[in-house]
């Protein structure tokens, strides 16, 4: 007969960390969600990129803006471009009387996304993503989700806005900036 190998706690203690390990690398990776409706739509705004929500805001309308740029808030000191996302989706407007605002940042620039509602946030585990119907563009959508019996359009934060559009944003929020703080400094003096 053979003798069974003894084993000590020093051993024990390894394989127990490797299975978990092991079991860590198994597990599927999860993103944070923020649901929102737009008119009777649903969409995923990855959390990772929402700096805050803002119930309302007083904008500064400003002329030779894009359609789909309402105007700018000013934000700590920032002027932020907002941006009506209906129509930055195409999506046709609805009668909402109540919004809300969603800072969130696309490639270093701030933007204001104008929403009907912030529904919740989810943890949505990469299986649970599910491919792209043809309808939707991947420049825009990650993945959809299913929730309570709705499509939720997974968005791509970059496909979002052309590296045109953020650097006329940049330009304007940063040009708005300089007067205001040039009007600041000759009320002061």
């Amino acid at each position: 007969m053979r003798k069974k190998k003894k084993i000590s706690s020093k051993e024990t203690l390894k394989r127990k960390k490797k299975k978990e390990k092991k079991a860590e690398g198994e597990r599927s990776i999860s993103r944070k969600v923020m649901i929102v409706r737009v008119n009777r739509e649903y969409y995923g705004i990855p959390l990772d990129n929402v700096e805050e929500i803002k119930k309302q805001l007083k904008l500064v309308i400003t002329p030779q803006l894009p359609e789909f740029v309402i105007g700018v808030v000013e934000l700590r000191d920032l002027m932020i471009p907002v941006v009506d996302f209906a129509k930055l989706l195409g999506i046709q407007k609805g009668k909402e009387k109540k919004s809300s605002t969603i800072i969130v940042e696309i490639s270093n620039q701030l933007v204001g996304l104008v929403v009907s509602e912030v529904v919740r946030i989810v943890e949505i585990r990469e299986e649970e993503i599910l491919p792209l119907p043809e309808i939707f563009p991947s420049r825009l959508f990650i993945g959809t989700y299913a929730y309570n019996s709705n499509l939720v359009g997974i968005i791509r934060m970059k496909g979002l806005l052309k590296g045109k559009q953020l650097r006329s944003f940049k330009e304007i929020s940063d040009e708005i900036s300089e007067k205001r703080r040039k009007g600041r400094k000759l009320d002061k003096e």
